[in-house]
């Protein structure tokens, strides 16, 4: 149903509470002559007062944890609800946001920028990560990798086991070295997106609204789902960068708000 049906009913149902008996009379035959028209109930009148809107993740933070603590953050901020989508094997992920149309669109713009933001900081540690690995690793003896039982620090170049052994070597560390790459970048934008969780005052609304949201979700999206994600065991400099991103992260000073509730700036402050 178009939203200029909707509205010319909800201001004819407006007019119905007038003062003037006539023009009530008038206002209300009117919308009750629209709603049959277009097979239109109560229930959805006050339906069309809420709305949805989708955006997709950034290409660097499709990750279904990153993006279930972001969508929490901004429902919690904004008083909306919604969902994940993923798609092609998570190659494609999205968040619907559902609530009142003001709401919606300020969460959209929140989500938009914190989005930008945690992708900031990703390739900012990434690139800080990467150096500190290959430090780490870098004076590995790796004749003690190959034959534990014999270190030595020379051998004949021409020597093809050794140099057959080196690059397979080479191969492996460059393995680990993305693997825990990879696995502390994620602890560590938990932390930071933990952090940013802990700043956001939740904002309340009222059964009514909560209510409709519900039903909203419940007409249109019947078939939501909700998926349980674990997390395996997280080492040692796992643990160490999640502490690093939630310290990080508390550096960030977070303001948001709606010309009388919010407003359309959500600004981040080091």
């Amino acid at each position: 149903m178009s939203e200029e049906v909707f509205d010319r009913i909800k201001k004819l149902l407006s007019l119905s509470s007038s003062a003037n008996e006539n023009e009530a009379a008038i206002a209300l035959a009117m919308a009750q002559k629209l709603m049959q028209k277009h097979n239109i109930s109560q229930k959805d009148i006050e339906l069309s007062t809420i709305v949805e809107q989708s955006e997709n993740t950034l290409a660097g933070i499709k990750d279904r944890r990153y993006t279930n603590k972001l969508a929490n953050i901004i429902f919690k901020a904004f008083g909306v609800s919604g969902f994940i989508t993923s798609q092609n094997a998570a190659k494609s992920v999205s968040i619907t946001i559902i609530g009142t149309k003001d709401r919606v669109n300020i969460a959209k713009y929140a989500f938009i920028i914190l989005s930008r933001q945690l992708s900031i900081v990703k390739k900012d540690f990434l690139k800080r990560e990467r150096t500190r690995l290959k430090k780490q690793y870098k004076n590995n003896d790796i004749f003690k990798f190959i034959n534990p039982y014999n270190s030595f620090y020379s051998f004949d170049k021409d020597d093809i086991f050794l140099k057959n052994s080196y690059d397979i070597y080479q191969k492996l560390l460059k393995r680990k070295i993305e693997n825990e790459l990879r696995n502390n970048t994620k602890a560590y934008l938990l932390g930071w997106l933990d952090s940013i969780k802990n700043k956001v005052n939740e904002f309340v609304i009222s059964k009514e609204e909560y209510q409709l949201i519900e039903d909203y979700k419940i007409k249109y999206h019947p078939n939501l789902i909700s998926i349980k994600i674990t997390t395996n065991m997280w080492s040692q400099a796992q643990h160490n960068a999640y502490k690093k991103g939630t310290d990080d992260g508390n550096t960030i000073r977070l303001f948001h708000g709606v010309e009388g509730i919010e407003s359309k700036k959500l600004n981040f402050n080091r």
